[in-house]
């Protein structure tokens, strides 16, 4: 069954949160990170879902002016529409989903390496590496 979801990169200063989660895990894996977002349901444009998605998983409204333009990642059936945005220095992210950790470029280049993150995730980060 294929899935459209609305993704956002939370970016702080030069390092980006990520959430870990431990729902809708890969066959194997018991912990995996990746970056906020979920279902866009149906009706919904992906910026609302993206908006909404982070204010359900981490309480923050953000608002939709200030987000990038989506960059389009298709990993099998599933498409996600991943947008990008920039918080302000000394922001502090809780979720409900998950614990929330930081992360430098680097961190995400070796966990990425060592299959950490959820797919999604995982292929959009593809183009850095």
């Amino acid at each position: 069954m294929s899935e459209k979801v609305a993704m956002v990169v939370l970016w702080h200063g030069p390092e980006l949160f990520m959430q870990e989660r431990d729902k809708k895990l890969p066959e194997g894996k018991t912990k995996s990170y990746g970056f906020f977002g979920g279902k866009v349901e149906e009706g919904e444009a992906e910026i609302d879902a993206a908006v909404r998605e982070v204010q359900e998983e981490t309480g923050l409204a953000l608002e939709k002016e200030k987000l990038s333009p989506p960059d389009l990642v298709v990993d099998g059936d599933d498409t996600a529409y991943v947008y990008q945005a920039l918080l302000p220095y000394g922001v502090k992210i809780e979720s409900k989903d998950g614990s929330v950790v930081l992360w430098s470029r680097n961190d995400l280049e070796t966990n990425r390496g060592e299959g950490k993150l959820m797919p999604l995730s995982a292929k959009y980060v593809e183009r850095f590496f």
